[in-house]
């Protein structure tokens, strides 16, 4: 920076050249030194030509020849020129049509909501849109031996393979049950669990897309739920869809949830009121497993809210179609029976469109 001597006046030329060399030439006009820098208001050189304005010939400036008069003004004139281009240039850019081949530009909200589908995307987990022919057994299990008999239910072994068709995984309760040491003494019922076991963290959301195929008879608990259990006590949290209800309001749905809780409790359990519900259409159901509290949401929307007891153990994911037995009043059916023979065998399904685990 060019200063004069302390206390005296610096001459006007020489301050004038003094700003140029902070400014750089007047005639040298770039986009950065136009402040086409993002998020810039007036740009520094705009200033600086601003100032250069102001500082031209005066009264008491001494006199000049004509033709350098003439060449200034000029220089000047170019400068503005330059400044409407860049100018109608940021205006291009702001209306969407500058290098853009008319793509909007993004507002505030959009951009938002693009950075959030981004993080969504990089914090997904599994994303299963049951676009195979069968489950991807990398990602889910059938349960088998212990722990796979659930109410009056057999859950059907792997090796009898689920029905994936046309983007949709079909799981499967029948009446007549093979495998029963008795003719008609269970159901066969269906369960895919993630091989993995996700923990909370900042927060785990599981959503999925299910319905119930009609008909619809009473007596079944279709489910969307997180488990875990260990030493004889559980941690889960449940979507459980219970055809009897369903056959009496039409309108619920029942939420529980389960922490270190020994199997002879029954939880949490509270139905949640839907109101307009479908279940034999596509309804998405998620689950909001977060620090100090538990969401479940119908469509979007809040359906309850837990913060008394929050699972804190790492939770495999798990979808199934069972029947209950009587120590379940709200879901059980006397009307439901098992069949004895495989002539006798009636068939029900719930579906599931697709469904995704990620981080919060």
């Amino acid at each position: 920076m060019v200063r004069g001597a302390p206390g005296v006046a610096m001459p006007r030329a020489l301050r004038r050249n003094a700003h140029r060399a902070r400014c750089g030439r007047a005639g040298a006009v770039t986009p950065r030194r136009l402040g086409f820098a993002a998020g810039a208001g007036v740009g520094w050189s705009q200033r600086c030509f601003l100032s250069l304005l102001s500082s031209g010939a005066s009264a008491s400036a001494p006199a000049v020849p004509r033709a350098s008069l003439l060449e200034r003004q000029q220089g000047k004139g170019m400068v503005l020129m330059s400044l409407l281009a860049v100018s109608l240039a940021n205006l291009a850019l702001l209306l969407g049509v500058f290098a853009g081949a008319g793509a909007p530009i993004a507002t505030p909200a959009s951009a938002w909501h693009a950075g959030q589908r981004a993080a969504t995307g990089s914090n997904i987990l599994v994303r299963d849109d049951f676009s195979g022919a069968s489950i991807d057994t990398s990602t889910w299990f059938m349960p088998a031996g212990e722990g796979s008999f659930l109410g009056r239910t057999q859950l059907r072994p792997p090796s009898e393979l689920l029905e994936v068709a046309g983007g949709v995984l079909r799981l499967r309760l029948d009446t007549y049950n093979p495998t029963a040491r008795v003719p008609g003494d269970s159901f066969w019922g269906s369960e895919i669990a993630t091989r993995r076991l996700f923990e909370r963290g900042a927060g785990l959301i599981v959503r999925a897309r299910v319905r119930l195929v009609p008909p619809v008879p009473p007596g079944l608990v279709a489910s969307l739920f997180a488990y875990a259990t260990r030493g004889g006590v559980r941690d889960e949290i449940d979507f459980e869809m219970l055809t009897s209800d369903v056959a009496r309001t039409g309108r619920r749905i029942l939420t529980n949830v389960f922490d270190d809780d020994p199997f002879s409790v029954p939880g949490s359990a509270r139905f949640a009121q839907i109101s307009g519900i479908e279940w034999t259409l596509f309804n998405e159901l998620e689950m909001q497993w977060l620090p100090g509290r538990v969401r479940w949401l119908v469509n979007g929307i809040v359906v309850r809210e837990e913060t008394r007891r929050v699972p804190d153990e790492p939770m495999s994911v798990r979808l199934n179609v069972w029947a209950p037995a009587r120590d379940f009043p709200a879901a059980f059916s006397s009307a439901l029976q098992p069949a004895r023979s495989a002539g006798e065998n009636q068939t029900f399904y719930s579906e599931v469109d697709w469904i995704e685990i990620r981080r919060r």
